[in-house]
């Protein structure tokens, strides 16, 4: 990769991400980044794959058995490190929009939803225990207000 591509991919990266996102997925999605914009896959596209597969995860864990809670959660992981490389493609092949901004916090309230209701479904086919239910929809508001009052 030449020098300029280089710099390019890393002034694609944001810096304000969070310890996990700065220094485990970030080094994977560059990477992956690297390889994706070699390819006919857009932005876009990467966004939906990582929807499918947060859906993938939630669905995963409302099976409330520790086996396919291992894999939700390793889906998690991948489905947020995609979600970074749709951000970081577009950026780096000077595509962004404001269509592909507004679809990229669509599908990212959609996937915290969907995670959430799968934890809360397999918790409580776990344990039987209502509280889960209160305790799930609270912070599914929660995050919700927390995302309302950051784009304000």
């Amino acid at each position: 990769m030449r020098e300029e591509e280089l710099a390019r991919l890393k002034k694609a990266v944001q810096s304000e991400d969070g310890i996990i996102a700065t220094h485990l997925n970030s080094k994977i999605s560059i990477r992956l980044v690297k390889y994706l914009s070699r390819t006919a896959i857009t932005p876009v596209q990467v966004s939906i794959i990582s929807f499918l597969i947060s859906i993938a995860a939630g669905f995963f864990f409302s099976l409330g058995i520790y086996l396919y809670t291992v894999i939700g959660a390793v889906l998690v992981e991948l489905s947020f490190t995609l979600d970074m490389c749709d951000g970081e493609l577009a950026r780096f092949q000077d595509k962004c929009s404001k269509f592909g901004a507004w679809l990229d916090k669509v599908f990212d309230r959609l996937s915290e939803f969907s995670i959430f209701l799968g934890i809360c479904i397999g918790t409580y086919r776990y344990s039987h225990n209502l509280k889960i239910w209160v305790l799930g929809l609270a912070t599914i508001f929660t995050l919700s207000l927390l995302n309302y009052s950051s784009d304000i």
